[in-house]
């Protein structure tokens, strides 16, 4: 965000919703049992990997 400067908030830009997402897990974190059934399935091989 600092190298590109306030066009890296523009919509239209993948960057934006990159950060946006990143920033918004710090306030809503994903469940922790949730979170962890999630991660076993997916190293279990019974869960696709997360895009």
């Amino acid at each position: 965000m600092r190298t590109v400067g306030g066009p890296a908030l523009s919509r239209r830009l993948p960057l934006e919703r990159l950060f946006r997402d990143a920033r918004a897990g710090l306030y809503n974190p994903p469940q922790d049992p949730a979170t962890l059934k999630l991660l076993g399935r997916w190293v279990l091989g019974d869960e696709q990997p997360l895009a």
